[in-house]
């Protein structure tokens, strides 16, 4: 009886020690997505520079940015709305992907198709006052927002 005693007694101490071991244990990956950020938390955005290469422009209307939940974005493209799915990184990385958008045409000099390719390419953030930047994985900047 001694001995069954003792077995329980050092197989209880093992499991609970275990047990708080495992709830003290936490993994820590820069690549795993950390959820919802402040910057985009109900913030809409409107586009002021679109980068092309060696060029960029002045936006004056007609682009907008709206981080709409966790894990999905919306916003306008010169004459089409869009939608996309997106994920924040601890890193500041952020990637968007999934992106759709309605088919009006928009007609000559529209700058759609180049902003729709921009915001495919963007892998990272970075937030200055009411300004967000969205570079490439070169640290170029791509697409320069103000904050409504």
């Amino acid at each position: 009886m001694r001995l069954w005693l003792t077995r329980w007694i050092v197989r209880s101490f093992v499991l609970v020690s275990a047990l708080a071991l495992a709830g003290c244990l936490v993994i820590v990956d820069d690549d795993v997505d950390f959820g919802f950020h402040d910057v985009f938390d109900e913030r809409d955005w409107h586009l002021i520079l679109l980068v092309d290469g060696d060029r960029s422009y002045t936006i004056r209307r007609g682009y907008t940015l709206h981080f709409a939940s966790d894990d999905e974005l919306e916003g306008r493209a010169d004459c089409n709305t869009y939608s996309a799915t997106f994920r924040l990184y601890r890193d500041g990385g952020l990637s968007i992907r999934d992106l759709a958008a309605s088919r009006v045409f928009c007609g000559e000099g529209s700058l759609e198709s180049v902003y729709f390719d921009n915001l495919l390419r963007v892998d990272a953030y970075r937030q200055r006052g009411d300004d967000l930047l969205l570079y490439d994985a070169s640290g170029d900047l791509l697409l320069h927002f103000e904050e409504d």
